[in-house]
């Protein structure tokens, strides 16, 4: 894929495969040095290049992930520590969730509805889920304690979640149910200070 004219490295990058396209969000310098953040979309062959979204809170985004059924653009906002829905046909982000968080990675699950991100506080880091609309009273800890995730994906065919992190001796790459069972770790590169592995399904 080769995709012209990206001038700013993105900050995440997140593939609708139901519609072919892949998004991207990065920050720029504008008008009076104010930083603004913009969500970018391509089709996969690169052709089609457009912005989806600009705006002058979307800064610092840890992770980013689409909802294929309805098209909805997920991503954790580290300027302002909340999760935001971006709608492609309305061109606005609304936050829905904000209380008590500092997420940096993020996928979703359209069949049950649900999204998982990573949840970093000042005791760890733990794996969180939540409804798709976001309602803060639905928020729930799925696995406490994983390191520092450094990426997270997901396979909604196994129903199983993937994370890579750090945890002080070296990367490891981890699985567990959707439901928080089972969880273990799959690999462990000892040398790695950080790994990055995204793959969704």
């Amino acid at each position: 894929m080769n995709i012209a004219n990206i001038t700013t490295t993105p900050q995440a990058v997140a593939v609708d495969p139901a519609r072919g396209l892949v998004y991207w969000v990065t920050e720029h310098i504008g008008r009076h040095d104010r930083t603004y953040g913009v969500i970018r979309r391509a089709f996969l062959n690169g052709t089609g290049s457009e912005v989806v979204v600009e705006s002058k809170t979307m800064r610092n985004v840890m992770g980013m992930s689409v909802e294929w059924i309805s098209g909805n653009v997920y991503i954790c906002n580290g300027y302002l520590k909340r999760i935001e829905i971006c709608s492609p046909i309305s061109v606005l982000c609304k936050a829905i969730l904000w209380k008590k968080i500092n997420p940096r990675h993020i996928v979703v699950h359209p069949g049950l509805k649900k999204i998982f991100f990573a949840d970093f506080h000042k005791n760890g880091v733990n794996i969180m889920t939540s409804s798709l609309n976001g309602s803060n009273e639905s928020v729930e800890v799925l696995i406490r304690d994983v390191g520092e995730v450094t990426s997270m994906a997901i396979d909604t065919k196994t129903n199983k979640i993937y994370w890579a992190a750090f945890n002080g001796q070296g990367g490891t790459l981890s699985v567990a149910n959707v439901d928080g069972k089972n969880g273990k770790v799959q690999k462990t590169i000892r040398a790695c200070r950080r790994a990055h592995w995204a793959s969704e399904a």
